[in-house]
C-alpha cells in the first residue's frame, strides 16, 4: 500500500492543513472535540480549586457586601433625586397655574 500523495487542501472538501499535512475534515473535527473536552476539564478543575480557596471565598463575600452597600446608596440617591424632581415639578406647575389665573383675570392693554 503506497502512501497517498499530498493533495491541495482546496481540492479536499472540508480539509485543513496542520503543520503542512492535509487532514480530512472528519479527522480534524474529532481532534477538535478532544481538545475542547481537555480544555473543559482543565477549566472545571481550575474552577473547583479556586472555589475551595479561602482567600477567594473571603474576596467574594467582601465583594457581595460592597455591592449591596453600593446598591443601597444608589437607591437612596435615586429617591432623594426623585423627591427633588417632584418638588421642582410641583413648583413649576404652581407657577404656571398662577400665571394662567392672572392672565385670565387681568385684561390686556393692547
Amino acid at each position: 500500500m503506497e502512501p497517498e500523495p499530498e493533495r491541495d487542501p482546496r481540492e479536499v472538501p472540508g480539509a485543513a492543513i496542520v503543520e503542512g499535512v492535509v487532514v480530512p475534515a472528519r479527522q480534524w473535527r474529532a481532534g477538535s472535540r478532544h481538545r475542547r473536552l481537555a480544555w473543559t476539564l482543565i477549566g472545571l478543575s481550575l474552577a473547583a480549586r479556586v472555589l475551595r480557596d479561602a482567600r477567594f471565598e473571603a474576596g467574594i463575600i467582601t465583594g457581595a457586601i460592597v455591592l449591596v452597600a453600593l446598591s443601597g446608596m444608589g437607591k437612596e440617591g435615586f429617591a432623594r433625586n426623585m423627591k427633588r424632581l417632584i418638588a421642582w415639578d410641583e413648583l413649576r406647575s404652581a407657577e404656571a397655574r398662577s400665571e394662567r389665573w392672572l392672565r385670565a383675570r387681568v385684561p390686556d392693554d393692547h
